[in-house]
């Protein structure tokens, strides 16, 4: 005699997985990492402004600015200098972003002087950031907090922690305001 087949196990549903890819040759979506980039742009930037303001708290603290007041500069050069260090160490830091992006993750660049001029201008509206947040925080102990609070507002509602498609609507409209929102658009761009 033969024995009947047992029943088949009972699926109520059958998933399919399937991988969706762009096209290398055209698609900038097509590497991970592509898709982060921008963020990590924005990461770069607030690591500078952050670091920067707190390097003016400190040595205005520590009486660094009353020694370089007492110097034949204006006001305007020692604020100068730091801001153009800020943007030259920004730019530096995106750099190597793009640099280590095309080593190890396959980052391709369709406009590199469009990328430049954006990162510059991002660098440049930044360092006056850093420069508001230099003034905000009277102590170093202040300043460091408050700078963050600030510049983590700016990158959660600006699209710096996750992809700004990805939010409610509520907060795309209100991610407007944020600096961080224009230079994730310029850098994707």
């Amino acid at each position: 005699e033969s024995v009947p087949d047992p029943a088949p196990a009972f699926s109520p549903v059958s998933i399919a997985v399937t991988e969706i890819v762009g096209d290398e040759a055209s698609d900038w979506h097509a590497s991970a990492f592509s898709v982060t980039f921008a963020q990590g742009v924005v990461w770069g930037l607030i690591g500078c402004a952050a670091t920067f303001s707190m390097s003016i708290v400190t040595e205005r603290a520590g009486g660094t600015l009353i020694r370089l007041r007492a110097a034949p500069l204006a006001p305007l050069h020692v604020l100068a200098g730091k801001g153009v260090a800020c943007v030259a160490t920004t730019m530096l830091v995106c750099a190597l972003l793009i640099v280590l992006g095309k080593a190890a993750f396959g980052l391709r660049v369709q406009q590199p002087l469009m990328l430049a001029a954006a990162l510059l201008c991002a660098a440049i509206a930044f360092v006056g950031i850093m420069m508001v947040l230099a003034v905000v925080g009277k102590t170093p102990r202040a300043a460091g907090p408050i700078g963050y609070a600030v510049l983590l507002t700016m990158a959660i509602m600006g699209g710096g922690m996750m992809p700004h498609f990805m939010m409610p609507a509520w907060m795309q409209r209100l991610g407007m305001v944020s600096p961080v929102k224009w230079t994730v658009v310029a850098v994707e761009n």
